[in-house]
C-alpha cells in the first residue's frame, strides 16, 4: 500500500531537501522489474548528477529521489531503462524544479534584500569620512551619500510595488482628473 509521500510520477516540482520514495507504476507494467532495470538521472546544468536506481519492489519499480542538500534550480531529468542484453533506451525526459527549502531559505525579495544592505551602508557611512583611497596600487571609489539615496529611492519604491502587488492590489497608480 502506497503513503501519502510516495510519489508514483516524476513531479513537476519539489522542494530541496526532500526525501520522496518513487514508484513507477506504468513503467513497471510496460518494463516489468523481473526483465529490466530503470534508472532516474537528474542534472542541474554542469553539477553532478542525481541518479535513483529503480529496485524490483513487490514487481514495481521503486527508488528514493533524495534532495538533500541540493541547489534550487531547474533540472532537466532522463528516465531510461535497460534490458539484460545491455539495451538502453530513454523512456522520458522532461525538466524538475527544484524549490528553496522554505525552512532554510531567505524569503526577501531582490529589492528587499538590496534595500537593507543600502541603508546599512547609509548607516554606516556616518563613520567613514573618505569617499576614495588607494593602497598599493589598488583603489576603491564608494558611492556617495546622493547616490547611495537615489537607489535607496529607487528600491524602496520597487518594494513597495511589490508588496502592493502581494496583497493583491495593482502596482499602477491611477490619478483622476476633471476638465471643464
Amino acid at each position: 500500500m502506497a503513503n501519502s509521500l510516495e510519489l508514483t510520477a516524476i513531479p513537476d516540482q519539489l522542494y530541496s531537501g526532500e526525501r520522496r520514495v518513487l514508484r513507477l507504476i506504468d513503467e513497471s507494467v510496460s518494463y516489468p522489474p523481473s526483465d529490466f532495470t530503470v534508472t532516474l538521472q537528474l542534472r542541474l546544468g554542469s553539477a553532478a548528477p542525481i541518479i535513483v536506481n529503480m529496485n524490483n519492489s513487490d514487481g514495481e519499480h521503486k527508488g528514493l529521489l533524495e534532495l538533500t542538500g541540493r541547489d534550487a534550480g531547474l533540472y532537466n531529468y532522463v528516465l531510461s531503462v535497460e534490458d539484460a542484453d545491455s539495451n538502453k533506451a530513454t523512456i522520458a525526459s522532461g525538466t524538475l524544479t527544484v524549490l528553496a527549502d522554505p525552512a532554510n531559505s531567505d524569503a526577501r525579495t531582490h529589492a528587499q534584500r538590496v534595500l537593507e544592505n543600502i541603508e546599512a551602508v547609509i548607516e554606516n557611512r556616518a563613520t567613514k569620512d573618505q569617499q576614495s583611497y588607494s593602497i598599493a596600487g589598488r583603489s576603491l571609489t564608494r558611492m556617495s551619500v546622493d547616490e547611495l539615496i537615489k537607489w535607496r529611492e529607487h528600491y524602496r519604491q520597487e518594494v513597495s510595488r511589490e508588496r502592493a502587488t502581494q496583497a493583491g492590489g495593482s502596482s499602477r497608480k491611477v490619478f483622476l482628473a476633471r476638465f471643464s
